[in-house]
């Protein structure tokens, strides 16, 4: 890497004595969140991969615009779970707006 922090989590090899398998990251956080996967502090098999999050939040986003029943409560509450998503997955919103200037296509 030139001019900056490059970031690397190790595995153990099988009889403990040294290290292999590196993973190398740009990003601080994404080495955190991946040291703690393989350290096991994390399930792996709970989390939302950002593919899940962007199916989980287009789907929410049609529900809420074919459903003309939901109650105020439901509505913020949804409203709440789209948000953290488009934190974790700020393409998200990227999209939207290029969608708003008709810059892409509208994904519906």
């Amino acid at each position: 890497m030139q001019d900056g922090f490059e970031f690397v989590t190790w595995q153990y090899t099988y009889d403990g004595k040294s290290v292999t398998l590196g993973h190398y990251f740009s990003s601080l956080e994404t080495a955190k969140e991946d040291f703690a996967k393989r350290a096991g502090l994390i399930n792996a098999n709970r989390m939302f991969g950002e593919t899940d999050l962007k199916l989980i939040h287009s789907s929410l986003v049609n529900y809420v615009g074919l459903n003309g029943n939901l109650n105020y409560k439901d509505e913020k509450a949804i409203g709440s779970i789209l948000e953290k998503i488009e934190l974790i997955v700020p393409e998200i919103l990227r999209h939207e707006k290029l969608e708003d200037l008709e810059m892409v296509a509208d994904d519906g």
